[in-house]
C-alpha cells in the first residue's frame, strides 16, 4: 500500500505538468517549407496561438486551395493513443508531403481559432467556411477557401474519450475525403481549444500512467515520415525546472515541515537518549578486599 502511495506521489508532478496542454498537428498535401521554419524546441513563450500563426503567417500558406482548422475542446495528447493506426489523422499524417507534430503545447488560457481563421481567409483572399461535425460544407468551384471545423468536446462527451475520438475521427474523414476530392492542395492544422472543465483526477492519473517524458504520444499514428523532422519532440530549453514543475506548494511545504519540525525534534530527541547514564557501578566499593570477604 505504501509503494502504491509513493508511486501515484511520484507521478503526481508528470500529471500537473501535461495537464494545461494541447497537441498540435499539422501537415500540407504539398512540399512545403512552413513546417520547417518552425521552432526546433518549444520554449515558455510559444503557446497554441503563437504556434498556429507561426504556421499560418508563412505566405506560402496562401498557395494552398484550402485551409482546415480542426477545433476539438479538451483534446489531449493522450487520447491520439487510444486511436488505431489506421485512423484518419494517421494516414493522412503518414501520406503527407510535409508535417508536423507538437504533442504538448502550452494551451494559453481561452482563444477563438474561428477569429484566426477569419483573418487567414482575408490574408489569402479566400472563402471562410465555419461548419461542425453534423454539416457538410458547400464549396465554391475555383475559389479557395478557409475552413474552420468544431469537433465535440472531449470532456462533455457522455460516451467518454475513446468514444468521442472515435465518432471525431469518422466526421473528420468525410470532410478530409470532401476536401482531398476538391482541393488537391490543402494544408490542415488539428489542435484543440482550452477544455469546458478541469481535468478530473482519474484523467490526471490515466495522462501519468500513459505518458513518458517527451515519449512519441503519436507513435499510435504510424511510422514516421522520411522527411518528418524529430525536432517537434525536443525538450524545453533550460534546466530541469524548466521541463517539469517539480516544486509545488505541496511539496515545499512538505520539505518545511520535515526539516524545520521533525528533524529538530528528532534529534533533540537522539542527544536526550545519549546524554542518559548507567546508575549501576562496575568498580569495587571503597575499602572492599575479596580474600577477607572470602575468609569470613
Amino acid at each position: 500500500m505504501a509503494g502504491r502511495t509513493l508511486l501515484l506521489a511520484a507521478l503526481a508532478p508528470a500529471a500537473y505538468a501535461y495537464s494545461n496542454t494541447l497537441p498540435v498537428v499539422s501537415w500540407s498535401s504539398i512540399s512545403t517549407k512552413i513546417h520547417d521554419a518552425l521552432p526546433a524546441a518549444l520554449t515558455d513563450s510559444i503557446h497554441v496561438p503563437a504556434l498556429l500563426n507561426d504556421i499560418l503567417s508563412q505566405p506560402e500558406a496562401c498557395e494552398h486551395d484550402a485551409i482546415l482548422l480542426v477545433d476539438q475542446p479538451g483534446v489531449h495528447a493522450s487520447d491520439f493513443r487510444t486511436m488505431a493506426r489506421d485512423s484518419t489523422v494517421a494516414r493522412h499524417v503518414a501520406n503527407s508531403r510535409s508535417s508536423s507534430r507538437y504533442p504538448y503545447v502550452a494551451a494559453h488560457g481561452a482563444f477563438d481559432l474561428h477569429s484566426l481563421a477569419e483573418v487567414v481567409s482575408l490574408q489569402c483572399d479566400a472563402r471562410l467556411l465555419k461548419v461542425s461535425h453534423q454539416e457538410e460544407p458547400a464549396f465554391i468551384e475555383g475559389a479557395k477557401h478557409v475552413i474552420s471545423m468544431i469537433l465535440p468536446d472531449v470532456d462533455a462527451h457522455h460516451g467518454g474519450r475513446k468514444e468521442c475520438m472515435k465518432e471525431s475521427d469518422a466526421s473528420f474523414s468525410e470532410m478530409l475525403e470532401a476536401i482531398t476530392a476538391k482541393f488537391p492542395k490543402h494544408l490542415v492544422i488539428y489542435t484543440g481549444s482550452t477544455p469546458s472543465q478541469r481535468l478530473t483526477r482519474r484523467q490526471y492519473d490515466s495522462a501519468a500512467d500513459e505518458e513518458d517524458s517527451y515519449t512519441n504520444p503519436f507513435a499510435e499514428l504510424g511510422e514516421e515520415p522520411a522527411n518528418v523532422s524529430q525536432k517537434a519532440f525536443a525538450p524545453p530549453e533550460g534546466g530541469i525546472l524548466k521541463k517539469y514543475q517539480l516544486l509545488t506548494p505541496g511539496l515545499i511545504t512538505s520539505l518545511l515541515v520535515v526539516f524545520f519540525v521533525l528533524v529538530p525534534v528528532m534529534m533533540a530527541g537522539i542527544k536526550a537518549l545519549s546524554s542518559i547514564q548507567s546508575p549501576l557501578r562496575l568498580d569495587a566499593p571503597k575499602g572492599f578486599n575479596a580474600q577477607t570477604k572470602k575468609q569470613q
